[in-house]
């Protein structure tokens, strides 16, 4: 389902002037500063993320483990007690220059970022995956993962019960990064359990973006997030072209804890949205989703928030009304504002490479043959492992894995469990055989990974099971 409603879909919008914290002025009872709010906790150390801390086994410190091996059934109670993921947006008004970019990677799969900006600051930041349309599984062809429930259908897995993490958490661990260090080109860390769409796109595609917002888009965000009612937050986006309204999303979102839902019919939805829920759309036959098409359609055919909200249901009546009485200000300030983008003089924080980030494009690995028995489940691949640099080179069979789809419409990571320590020196190479299972012959989009030291992040093309 498309993310956005809109006339037209650029890569980057138009931009904020001024400070991280802009006022508007309000002709109603109050005044609204923008960009007040965050969703990280930018003053603590710790990942705070929506008021909770998260503790998370990063990626470069740990050893890959097989799922199937190592997964463990847990009581679903008591799981969900240990795992959690969070989907609320900044409460309040957003505001500033608007960047969208996306990048399709294994085999029709989107990462899409959208990025708000005010003046130097990284303001607001938002990713996304979305499935191809021609996805095996239908219920999520064409469907984002962030307020899907996709999150919810992995929790469900024997995997997670070992790594107690989700893809939201993934994702929103590369948000808290970039959002603390105000920097598009940093040195991310990635989950354990977590990490494949981080390393395979998400990273490569903020790092993309970081050039881009030296560029004036073209766009400009006005977004408002109200504070829940009932565990349920009504939020509201434009994004404007000048003084066009181009997209525009209207949506009510689920607390992250369901305690905190008054209605207990809409518990099981927790940290899922109206509009992206592919349970909550089957259950209601898409009405909110309907709902909110028709503001969209009724805001850009109007290009003003005076749209007939008479057949709606007076819920959605009453969410439309604070949200248009809260937003307008800011249209009226940014319509009469001289629009023009400080993008030339931004400056966002980066970071050079880390020096370990030297063998980056020096170790090169090639399959030189490879053999699957069906009747052991074992899958045997001989690997060349050269190391062209000019310094020795370590490494560890503990940091290859196997990843596949499995029949249950999830990924698991399989691995060799003889752990082999080798150093290859200046210029050498070596042979390495892997031996790993157990592969199914209802594995598919096989694919070799070696996520190691001294930050080599590498995938091998190997045979399907069924080739």
């Amino acid at each position: 389902m498309k993310k956005w409603l809109g006339v037209s879909v650029l890569l980057i919008m138009l931009s904020g002037c001024g400070s991280s914290s802009e006022k508007t002025n309000k002709e109603t009872d109050k005044e609204v500063t923008a960009n007040t709010a965050s969703v990280i906790d930018k003053d603590s150390d710790k990942v705070v993320m929506n008021g909770h801390e998260f503790e998370y086994d990063t990626l470069s410190g740990a050893t890959v483990v097989s799922s199937r091996k190592d997964a463990v059934e847990m009581d679903p109670e008591e799981k969900a007690e240990k795992m959690f993921w969070t989907v609320q947006p900044p409460q309040g008004l957003i505001a500033g220059e608007y960047y969208y970019d996306e990048k399709e990677f294994n085999d029709g799969f989107i990462a899409t970022a959208d990025l708000v900006l005010s003046g130097n600051d990284i303001v607001h930041m938002e990713l996304d995956e979305i499935a191809p349309d021609d996805y095996y599984s239908k219920d999520w062809a064409g469907e984002g993962k962030r307020r899907s429930g996709y999150a919810d259908f992995q929790a469900s897995k024997d995997r997670t019960s070992k790594t107690l993490v989700t893809w939201v958490n993934g994702v929103t661990f590369l948000e808290w990064q970039a959002l603390k260090k105000n920097g598009l080109d940093i040195n991310y860390d990635t989950i354990f359990g977590a990490s494949n769409s981080a390393r395979d796109a998400f990273i490569p595609l903020l790092k993309d973006m970081s050039k881009e917002v030296n560029t004036p888009s073209g766009e400009y965000y006005i977004g408002y997030a109200e504070k829940p009612k009932d565990g349920i937050t009504s939020r509201l986006e434009l994004v404007f072209e000048g003084d066009k309204i181009v997209k525009v999303k209207y949506d009510e979102i689920f607390a992250d804890n369901k305690d905190e839902i008054k209605d207990e019919s809409l518990q099981k939805y927790v940290r899922q949205s109206k509009y992206d829920s592919m349970t909550y759309n089957k259950d209601t036959k898409d009405a909110f989703r309907k709902i909110s098409d028709d503001v969209s359609k009724q805001i850009l055919d109007k290009q003003n928030l005076k749209i007939d909200t008479s057949s709606y249901d007076k819920e959605y009546q009453d969410s439309l009304s604070a949200l248009f009485k809260d937003i307008q200000p800011a249209i009226d300030e940014y319509m009469k504002s001289d629009k023009k983008s400080t993008a030339s003089e931004r400056k966002l924080y980066s970071e050079k490479a880390k020096e370990n980030d030297y063998f980056k494009d020096k170790i090169v690995m090639t399959r030189l043959d490879s053999k699957y028995d069906k009747e052991t489940e074992n899958y045997w691949i001989n690997l060349e492992v050269e190391n062209k640099s000019d310094k020795e080179y370590a490494f560890s069979t503990n940091k290859f894995y196997l990843y596949v789809h499995n029949k249950d419409n999830a990924y698991d990571t399989l691995t060799d469990e003889d752990v082999r320590d080798i150093t290859l020196k200046p210029g050498e190479k070596t042979t390495l055989e892997l031996n790993i299972n157990p592969v199914y012959t209802t594995d598919t989009d096989v694919s070799l990974v070696y996520d190691g030291t001294e930050n080599v992040y590498l995938r091998v093309e190997v045979p399907q099971v069924s080739e």
